[in-house]
C-alpha cells in the first residue's frame, strides 16, 4: 500500500515521504495512529505545494540573511583580556560582550540567535554559532580567540 508520512518514524521515513508498506501495517497502525494517509494525486498534489513552499522559503531566509552570513565568515577577532597565571579569565566572556565586538563591525544580530558552544573561561579559541533559523538550519560558525592582556 502506497502512503505519505505525516509525521517522522525512525527507520521508515520523514514527513512527506512517499512510501510503500504492508496494508495491514498501514491500515492498522499507521493511519488509525495518525503516522500517515493513504496516497492519492491530491494528496500528492498537496504534499508538493507544501514541499515547494519549504523551498522558497529556505531560499527566502538564506538571501535574506545572505549578507550577515558572509560578514560573519569574513570575522577573524582576537581579544585581549586579563587573565591568571594560568590563563584563566577573571570572570567571563559572555553574549553581550560578543554582540558588541558584532556591532563595532557593523554586524547587528539578535541575542538569540548566538550560541556559545562551550563557556568561555580561558585563553584559547572558542566557537560561536549564529542560528539564524533553526528550522531551516541556517547558521554559520565563526572564531574568537582570547589572549592574555
Amino acid at each position: 500500500m502506497k502512503i505519505i508520512l505525516i509525521k517522522n518514524i525512525e527507520k521508515l521515513g520523514k514527513k512527506y515521504d512517499i512510501i510503500h508498506v504492508n496494508d495491514g501495517y498501514a491500515r492498522n497502525f499507521l493511519i488509525p495512529n495518525k503516522y500517515a494517509v493513504l496516497f492519492t494525486l491530491g494528496r500528492f498534489r498537496h504534499v508538493t505545494d507544501i514541499l515547494n513552499q519549504q523551498k522558497n522559503k529556505k531560499i527566502f531566509l538564506l538571501t535574506k540573511y545572505k549578507n550577515i552570513i558572509e560578514k560573519i565568515k569574513k570575522l577573524k577577532l582576537t581579544i585581549a583580556l586579563k587573565t591568571s597565571i594560568h590563563g584563566k579569565l577573571y570572570g567571563s566572556f559572555n553574549i553581550y560582550d560578543i554582540l558588541d565586538i558584532l556591532l563595532k563591525k557593523d554586524i547587528k544580530i539578535d541575542k538569540k540567535d548566538i550560541k556559545i558552544l562551550k563557556p568561555i573561561k580561558s585563553v584559547g579559541k572558542h566557537e560561536i554559532r549564529v542560528v539564524f533559523n533553526k528550522q531551516e538550519s541556517i547558521y554559520v560558525n565563526f572564531f574568537i580567540n582570547i589572549i592574555s592582556s
